[in-house]
């Protein structure tokens, strides 16, 4: 197993790609690593409950506030 050191950044911070979360998640996604069937089962309900979740509230007040934010953050790629 590998472990990860996770923290938060400010917007500003200049992080390289290979320290970027979405960056540690793609490389763990992509990795070749034998899975066993019941790992493999556990991660289709976790990606089914994900979306579950995120159907669910993607209408609520929270995140819509959340997502005109981010919207109109002044970020650039």
């Amino acid at each position: 197993m590998r472990e990860h050191e996770l923290r938060t950044f400010r917007s500003s911070d200049a992080l390289a790609r290979e320290d970027q979360l979405a960056w540690k998640l793609a490389k763990l996604a992509a990795d070749d690593a034998a899975v066993s069937p019941e790992v493999t089962t556990m991660i289709i309900n976790r990606v089914i409950d994900d979306v579950a979740v995120a159907m669910a509230s993607i209408a609520r007040s929270p995140v819509v506030a959340a997502r005109d934010q981010a919207l109109h953050h002044d970020a650039r790629p």
